[in-house]
């Protein structure tokens, strides 16, 4: 039994502003980047961040850092 892959109006629609805004927002962002020297800095060249601690996509504001340590601590043991 064949598989039909042809896709729908809504999915071409869907395609196509994927596409758009592939080529309107992320091309952008190698160029905005690329002089940063590591991933962590290009992680937060996006916007001001606040005071603290960032582990994974997550940040962790200066007076909890030891909380969120333990927390993490805890994790793990």
């Amino acid at each position: 039994m064949p598989i039909d892959f042809t896709l729908t109006m809504e999915q071409k629609r869907l395609q196509a502003d994927a596409r758009a805004f592939a080529r309107d927002v992320l091309t952008k962002v190698g160029p905005a980047t690329r002089g940063l020297p590591t991933p962590l800095a290009r992680f937060a060249a996006g916007e001001r961040r606040r005071a603290g601690l960032v582990l994974g996509y997550g940040a962790i504001a200066t007076a909890r850092i030891e909380e969120g340590l333990s927390r993490l601590r805890r994790c793990f043991t």
